[in-house]
């Protein structure tokens, strides 16, 4: 008689109710493992916690005042008594009842797997993009620190992330990241000879309703923390055209935000030719916004401006938000969404 492997499936949660019940039926009906979820709220005021609760799931706590994505996440898993270790968002949805065993069988020589992130029906463009260039279809890329590094390190996220319970024992996630834990995790793994990959095998729906406020701090803080981390000890290792980059975007910034800009709107333009009607104005739109973003993370990095924390208010140029309404009313693709127009089978 074959053994099922355990699966603990750890989720954040903060006001998560509107979807919440259909990620966790989704996650209880996979097959060939046994599976728990445990909730991580950090203050919900609407009925996330009961909503757990009700579908027995273990419901663990967090003050605001002590949130970050790494935080989170080390809580939820601590005292996990399972094999595998599976993160996922109170937002994602398996697409069928074989995706975690579909990972475990992968997981034979593997210590951490990435899954591929699929975009809901109708999701907005802009974030269907996003998880195109993210989310590759390819079967199966090995991910080493030199990749990872390097910017070829496709799928690291910690919406759908399987992992060994022995590698957490080993490095835990860093608690002091306002964002880009997932990245930051997957380099340090990689550096202790854990085996990473990523597959497009194993997939999710993984899709937000976009907003002027949301694509901001989205990049802002994502560039605060790869600044953070290519000015830290790894800098000895980078290649030439990494340490090529980082010099221009410090000594030449318009120069190379235009540069950046520029391919940006290259790719776009093409994705949009074949999958979308999408007029230029709101690409334009959409990517200075991005670039803004971007900018100021920049500006505000290399002046040692005291980090502000995810959770945060962040004050939003006001230029942006005075041209861009049009934009953000285009966007709103899959706010009326309910979970039962997400297919599973």
């Amino acid at each position: 008689m074959t053994v099922k492997p355990t699966i603990a499936c750890v989720i954040r949660t903060l006001n998560e109710a509107k979807y919440l019940k259909e990620t966790i039926r989704r996650i209880y009906l996979q097959e060939g493992v046994h599976v728990y979820v445990i909730i991580v709220d950090s203050g919900s005021t609407d009925q996330t916690v009961q909503i757990a609760l009700d579908m027995k799931c273990i419901v663990k706590t967090i003050h605001s005042s002590e949130w970050s994505w790494g935080r989170a996440l080390n809580v939820g898993i601590e005292g996990v008594d399972a094999d595998f270790i599976f993160l996922t968002s109170a937002h994602c949805f398996f697409p069928t009842n074989q995706e975690l065993l579909k990972a475990i069988r992968l997981m034979q020589n593997l210590d951490v797997l990435y899954g591929q992130h699929i975009p809901i029906p109708d999701v907005d463009p802009f974030e269907e993009f996003e998880l195109y260039q993210s989310f590759p279809d390819e079967d199966f890329v090995d991910l080493s620190y030199d990749a990872i590094f390097n910017g070829r390190g496709v799928g690291i996220s910690n919406a759908c992330c399987l992992f060994r319970t022995t590698v957490w024992h080993r490095l835990t996630f860093d608690e002091s990241l306002s964002s880009a834990e997932d990245f930051y995790w997957a380099l340090e793994a990689s550096k202790l000879n854990f085996r990473i990959a990523y597959s497009s095998q194993i997939k999710l729906y993984h899709s937000h309703p976009l907003d002027i406020q949301t694509i901001y701090k989205r990049w802002y803080f994502r560039a605060r923390e790869i600044l953070k981390l290519m000015h830290g000890s790894n800098i000895l290792r980078m290649n030439v055209k990494r340490r090529i980059l980082l010099k221009a975007r410090r000594q030449f910034p318009v120069l190379f935000s235009t540069y950046v800009f520029y391919k940006d709107y290259s790719a776009m333009h093409r994705f949009f030719a074949r999958h979308h009607y999408m007029k230029a104005s709101h690409i334009w739109s959409f990517l200075l916004i991005k670039h803004t973003a971007v900018f100021f993370a920049n500006k505000d990095y290399y002046k040692n401006q005291m980090d502000v924390r995810y959770n945060d208010t962040l004050a939003i140029p006001r230029f942006i938000k005075k041209r861009f309404s049009s934009l953000e009313a285009s966007m709103d693709f899959v706010q009326g969404l309910t979970p039962e127009n997400i297919p599973f089978h």
